[in-house]
């Protein structure tokens, strides 16, 4: 029965760690606040030039979208980990990928700017 409760509880550590890295890129991007310049560039797939540019508050806003979509993650994980806890898992680790996926273009823009 403990290896079960093992099983099940891991995909929670996925959603949490996933949750920590945002909370961190966070306290990042607000030490940073000032340095920032008004616009960043984030939407790549524009054509060049001010079309590519996005608020720095916009930019930060994205950490907050990762999260909303990272926590409806880890609620569909809980719902399929009662039926099929290997399915609860996967998806958790998928969203635990998209937000690593995230913040490597998120760190990569802020190195760009700083």
């Amino acid at each position: 029965m403990s290896i079960d409760r093992e099983k099940q509880n891991s995909w929670q550590g996925w959603i949490v760690a996933g949750g920590n890295l945002v909370f961190l890129a966070l306290g990042v991007f607000i030490w940073l606040f000032k340095k920032l310049p008004p616009e960043m560039p984030w939407l790549y797939s524009l054509p060049w030039g001010e079309q590519q540019l996005v608020g720095k508050v916009w930019f930060g806003a994205g950490l907050g979208g990762v999260l909303i979509v990272l926590g409806v993650c880890g609620w569909f994980s809980k719902i399929l980990s009662k039926e099929d806890v290997r399915a609860g898992v996967l998806l958790s680790r998928g969203g635990f990928m998209l937000v690593v996926i995230y913040l490597l273009s998120f760190f990569q823009v802020l190195r760009l700017m700083i």
